[in-house]
């Protein structure tokens, strides 16, 4: 049996793979994808390398607003990642807007009500294809402020609930400190639990 290809980090189109989903009924390999919009799906791996599947949906739903509108912006993956703001802060049948518009984030008025407001906010804040959107507080609104241009590592560390260790004045989130030390971050998370002082959990301190 040939060996598996993985497709991690790899990017299709508006899709980006974030993992191993597991098998679909027929065999084929699926894959956790995250959509440019935000949104992530499971889609088979076949799908996204023949460039059957490129989006969670919204590149469809983009093209049929096109036809309909004569809105420069709906080509470019701009517009995508701002629709994709407002229907994760505002759209309650959203797939995880108990996440966003369900803890009480929102899109500032300035960018939910003109695209071209947040389209020249990015352009000026080092807006490239290779980064998405990323929140500094997680806990704070989409608005110029609080919003940076971030690759996956960054937004990961950044994610709730990823703690903040201080060691000598050093503040690191965990999973910086395990990949730093070289300890697992479920090692680490787990001595933190059982109540090691910090320095231990580390292993700074036998």
């Amino acid at each position: 049996m040939p060996k598996l290809k993985d497709l991690t980090g790899m990017r299709f189109d508006r899709l980006t793979v974030i993992g191993r989903a597991g098998s679909y009924k027929n065999g084929n390999a699926t894959w956790l994808c995250k959509c440019d919009c935000g949104c992530e799906k499971v889609i088979i791996g076949r799908s996204l390398i023949s460039g059957i599947t490129k989006s969670c949906g919204c590149f469809m739903k983009d093209m049929a607003t096109e036809r309909m509108t004569t809105h420069g912006g709906h080509r470019t993956r701009l517009y995508t990642i701002w629709r994709g703001m407002k229907e994760r802060t505002s759209n309650p049948n959203f797939q995880h807007y108990s996440r966003y518009g369900g803890r009480g984030i929102k899109v500032c008025d300035e960018w939910k009500k003109d695209f071209a407001s947040f389209r020249d906010w990015a352009l000026a804040n080092g807006y490239d294809d290779r980064l998405s959107i990323d929140r500094i507080d997680n806990d704070g609104n989409y608005e110029p402020y609080n919003c940076r241009w971030a690759d996956q590592k960054t937004q990961l560390n950044n994610r709730k609930g990823n703690r903040l260790l201080t060691v000598n004045g050093v503040s690191q989130t965990m999973a910086e400190w395990s990949r730093m030390l070289g300890i697992s971050y479920g090692a680490i998370r787990k001595r933190l639990r059982l109540g090691w002082p910090v320095e231990r959990a580390l292993g700074m301190v036998i």
